[in-house]
């Protein structure tokens, strides 16, 4: 990966780690891995959408919708 792609990702850590709600800092990493889990459920949704390949509900979703 980029170095640019990586201190992103370290920007955004150090943002979660001041904005988020508290919690214990070892359920910290189980919350926000459940919430990458949670998203990447939505894109997986509009992905089967866009390609309509989901038989109760055919083509759901568009491209702009998966972007």
């Amino acid at each position: 990966m980029k170095v640019e792609t990586w201190e992103h990702v370290t920007r955004l850590r150090k943002w979660l780690d001041t904005n988020a709600a508290p919690t214990l800092a070892e359920d910290a990493w189980l919350l926000r891995m459940l919430k990458i889990s949670e998203e990447l459920g939505e894109v997986a949704e509009a992905l089967h959408g866009t390609l309509g390949v989901n038989p109760r509900e055919g083509a759901s979703h568009d491209w702009g919708d998966l972007a």
